[in-house]
């Protein structure tokens, strides 16, 4: 509460015939709290009101707000009293405000950047006396911080696109996700002469050659007064591509259970043998025949696997030690140490119906085709391929 009135500042004006500012409001007790912080320490109360009243903006009585946050930290100063609006009035402009009110901060670049402002204010070195253009600048070195933060955060993070030599028609290739962000500009710093870019693609002509493309993004940071920029490198192996890949995926069949000759397949084309949740649904052809086996890559993260059963509309399939096959999966010539085994698919003809045993009788989960089925399916990823 002040012990400064609004009749104490109209009686200082009027003996100089001076007006107050037209943003003061002499009925507001926060502009009066700041008036009285205006004249603290004065040897000429009087002159000084007037000069506090007449010069008066919320500009400043917003910084005068900031400063206290930072000081007092408590009550009406709390961190939480740091909102969008009041940097808005302190006169932060409106692409930082952008900013400011997204989730563009931290080393993952989606932390809301005002939550990192209102952490960071009580460690400012600002008071109730700071001027604005103090206050915008430690904003400023502030969210630059967190820019460069977000940038160095996700460094390596040039998708892995799929490009292919040989392409009838361009293809768009992902450029960092950073890119996307309101602050940073993007652009193809080092690239093939004929490759280009928009802010957060670049664009890969038609009849590329094959071999090891080097390609550098070059970020630069926007809207702040520290100039920035960060290189991000990555070279693409440019490969024939695969007829029939779809994303870098194609499926493929097998007479026989030789999962390491799959793998190396994969290889060969340019890609790897997919794990159970890359290849994705199981193409149904659910019969008396049987199902096809499917091979693939163990995935040690993927929560279905683990011992017992796992559903996915008219298959199932089993992991795990229990059951296991007679021999390991191998990948170029290498066998799995955790345990991983190939497991046959059994079905049924609706969602509703029973289920099939080719395992036999008992159910169990076997690895050979005794049962009837005699195709053998898996899937490469990351195959060069043009769509």
């Amino acid at each position: 509460m002040s012990d400064l009135t609004g009749d104490n500042v109209t009686d200082a004006l009027n003996a100089v015939s001076e007006a107050a500012s037209t943003e003061l409001s002499l009925s507001d007790a926060l502009h009066l709290i700041y008036l009285e912080n205006c004249i603290e320490g004065s040897s000429d109360v009087v002159t000084d009101i007037v000069a506090c009243a007449r010069d008066f903006t919320e500009a400043k009585l917003a910084a005068f707000i900031i400063g206290n946050i930072a000081e007092v930290g408590t009550g009406d100063y709390d961190p939480s009293a740091l909102t969008a609006a009041l940097l808005e009035t302190l006169g932060v402009v409106n692409n930082t405000l952008d900013v400011i009110n997204g989730n563009y901060c931290g080393a993952t670049g989606l932390v809301s950047c005002l939550e990192q402002l209102q952490a960071a204010i009580q460690s400012a070195a600002l008071t109730a006396d700071s001027t604005i253009a103090a206050i915008l600048q430690w904003i400023d070195d502030l969210m630059v911080a967190q820019m460069m933060l977000a940038s160095d955060g996700t460094n390596g993070d040039i998708p892995d696109d799929n490009v292919a030599a040989g392409c009838s028609s361009t293809v768009e290739l992902d450029l960092p996700p950073i890119c996307a962000h309101p602050q940073w500009q993007c652009s193809l710093e080092i690239a093939p002469d004929d490759w280009t870019s928009t802010n957060d693609r670049s664009i890969v002509p038609v009849n590329q050659g094959t071999g090891v493309k080097n390609v550098t993004v070059r970020k630069t940071l926007l809207g702040f007064s520290t100039a920035y920029t960060d290189d991000e490198t990555r070279a693409y192996t440019l490969g024939t591509a695969v007829n029939g890949a779809v994303g870098g995926k194609k499926f493929f069949t097998r007479s026989d259970m030789n999962i390491a000759a799959m793998s190396n397949n994969c290889v060969g084309l340019g890609g790897r043998l997919a794990t159970r949740p890359e290849f994705g649904d199981f193409p149904s052809t659910a019969s008396s025949s049987g199902l096809p086996f499917i091979f693939y890559a163990p995935s040690t993260t993927h929560s279905n696997y683990s011992e017992g059963n796992w559903s996915s509309g008219n298959a199932q399939y089993k992991t795990g030690v229990a059951n296991s096959c007679s021999y390991p999966p191998f990948i170029n010539n290498q066998p799995y140490t955790h345990n991983q085994k190939t497991r046959k698919y059994r079905y049924r003809t609706s969602s509703t119906a029973a289920w099939s045993n080719p395992g036999g009788a008992s159910g169990q989960w076997r690895c050979g085709a005794a049962d009837g089925a005699s195709e053998h399916r898996y899937a490469c990823m990351q195959l060069p391929s043009c769509s």
